[in-house]
């Protein structure tokens, strides 16, 4: 009997250890390249590509607790919209020379550890850790107004219901006591934001519309340094949404308590935080270093910096005053000089262009009030808007000129200094492919997408099909055109050898001359008697030389297939805003 009850004892003691064994469970996950999300919407354009990299993750599971530790090393959100001057809208914000050691360590970590509970809808923390790097925001207008129409911010209920008949039901159907928190510590800390807006002259219609219903302007600023105390709780015992509240209304009040840097960053004002900021660290290089150069190329910074944004808010405001062709004129020598970073002859452009509108104003203007408005009002419309920008058109581009060439001279004070030069991680993506779906992501064709937005302004109306890139020249096929380019690293209308629209196209093939292997592109005769499209004489056949004729072939079919889809297209009725609400009665 005595054998027997230490035997049982053993299996027993075996079964609980084999028990522990069973509850405990570590993860250790490693990432080191990272990952990456992309935000498309129904257009379809991506919105953001966003980069987690050097994600570790270290989960222990045991009867006593649950221990979780998280590291991301970098996040980036970048701003994906073609033709943008601010490709990156989130990323840790680059060490400084006099930073501490400690900015070198992981953009986010997370610490947890939980407890069992024997309480029911009720989960217990000894504590949660979130620690986060100083952040640099860059916001653009455009995007953020898409960012929420994209989460369907502004819309009524009766709206989203159309979306899904059940979404308000479904709650209903889970009713029940909310589960409960406890934390003995709670620590959320985001030291510093460096935070910029910039606004956005052109808005299409319904962003528009979105943006009158925010409720508050957005004022263009840049760098406003927002430092913020930790968010710290310490026995709390809410539910979920009390404590996200919580949060939320913390670094809302940390945020309205540093109004007065932001106010002190705004454009109008010259930013004036941002001079003080670039003579202080001008000032403690000397200090520090006995560095000349250092104090000099701050307040060099610092002055340009705030000569241009001020001559910048100036020449924008006299902008509202000329007409609609100027000012589309005078924002792409603007775009085109913040995109190639030719600030300096952007300025000589733009003086030249504001010049040459002023003396012609009286007579662009009065001609555009007669088509707009028509007859004898718009004939006096047109004139005093001619007359006025005879003045505020020669004004505005000398203010152009002085917002340029301080840029440049801000941005050669900038050349060896720790300025913000984080590239995007990679070009917007293609989101449409041959047959209307979303493709997987190719650079190539990222690539070409990039070179037909700079060639058009405009990849909605006219979409990228495919790219070919050659030894001396590139193949450039889109929904409408054939465009064959020079090589180049910047590719405008000045590139184009030839361009050949399908209207004008009667077919693409393949010719061979003394060896060599051309791709001919023939033309429609320009007219016939019967009306049917017949091929041109020989000087409408322009043929381009290949190196091999797989790949004469292969470009062939591509150009061929777009003009097919083309024409389909021509056919198809326009898609309408509200087609999902259409109602087929009987």
């Amino acid at each position: 009997m005595i054998r027997s009850s230490s035997s049982t004892e053993q299996d027993r003691r075996k079964e609980d250890v084999k028990r522990e064994a069973e509850q405990e469970l570590e993860v250790l996950v490693n990432l080191e390249e990272g990952l990456g999300f992309s935000l498309v919407n129904k257009v379809p354009e991506e919105l953001v590509f966003t980069t987690l990299s050097g994600i570790d993750v270290h989960f222990i599971r045991t009867a006593v607790n649950e221990v979780l530790e998280l590291s991301i090393q970098n996040i980036q959100v970048d701003n994906q919209l073609l033709g943008t001057t601010q490709p990156v809208m989130l990323c840790v914000t680059p060490s400084s020379s006099d930073s501490s050691i400690n900015d070198s360590g992981p953009a986010l970590q997370v610490n947890s550890v939980k407890v069992p509970s024997n309480l029911m809808l009720t989960d217990l923390f000894k504590h949660l850790m979130v620690t986060a790097q100083r952040f640099t925001v860059i916001i653009e207008e455009k995007l953020l107004l898409k960012l929420l129409s994209f989460f369907r911010y502004g819309q009524t209920e009766a709206e989203l219901e159309k979306l899904d008949e059940n979404l308000h039901e479904k709650p209903n159907e889970e009713m029940g006591p909310p589960k409960r928190y406890y934390f003995e510590n709670l620590k959320i800390s985001l030291p510093q934001v460096k935070l910029s807006i910039f606004t956005s002259h052109k808005l299409p219609s319904d962003l528009k519309a979105l943006k009158g219903t925010l409720g508050f302007p957005l004022v263009r600023f840049e760098d406003a340094v927002i430092n913020m105390y930790p968010f710290t709780r310490v026995h709390p015992y809410e539910t979920q949404e009390i404590i996200i509240n919580d949060i939320l209304k913390h670094f809302r009040e940390e945020l309205i308590s540093q109004a007065a840097q932001i106010l002190g960053s705004v454009d109008f004002l010259g930013n004036p935080m941002g001079l003080l900021n670039d003579v202080t660290e001008g000032v403690s290089e000397l200090i520090k270093y006995g560095n000349v150069g250092g104090l000099i190329r701050n307040v060099t910074h610092g002055v340009s910096n705030s000569a241009a944004k001020f001559a910048g808010t100036l020449s924008d405001g006299l902008g509202k005053t000329m007409d609609n062709r100027h000012q589309s004129e005078r924002e792409y020598i603007r775009y085109h000089g913040a995109t190639s970073g030719e600030h300096l002859v952007a300025g000589i452009h733009g003086l030249a262009h504001g010049i040459i509108g002023g003396m012609t104003s009286i007579i662009t203007s009065t001609v555009e009030g007669v088509k707009t408005e028509g007859g004898v009002s718009g004939f006096f419309s047109g004139l005093g808007k001619g007359l006025v920008g005879t003045v505020t058109k020669p004004v505005a581009g000398a203010l152009d000129f002085a917002s340029e060439t301080a840029q440049t001279v801000r941005d050669m004070a900038s050349l060896s200094n720790h300025r913000l030069s984080v590239q995007r991680v990679r070009k917007p993506r293609c989101c449409k492919g041959p047959q209307g779906l979303l493709p997987r992501h190719s650079a190539t064709q990222a690539d070409g997408q990039e070179q037909l937005f700079r060639l058009t302004d405009n990849i909605h109306s006219e979409f990228f099909i495919a790219v070919e890139p050659i030894d001396s020249y590139c193949v450039l096929i889109s929904s409408k055109v054939v465009y064959f380019l020079k090589p180049g690293d910047y590719v405008d209308r000045e590139a184009i050898f030839l361009e050949v629209k399908y209207d004008d196209l009667y077919h693409c093939l393949v010719s061979k001359d003394h060896g060599k292997v051309y791709v001919q592109l023939t033309k429609k005769a320009e007219s016939t008697s019967s009306g049917v499209a017949i091929p041109g004489p020989s000087h409408q056949k322009p043929m381009v030389h290949v190196k091999s004729e797989s790949l004469a072939i292969k470009i062939s079919q591509e150009i061929n297939y777009a003009k097919s889809l083309y024409y389909e297209q021509q056919l198809m009725l326009p898609a309408s805003e509200n087609e999902d609400c259409i109602l087929l009665e009987s």
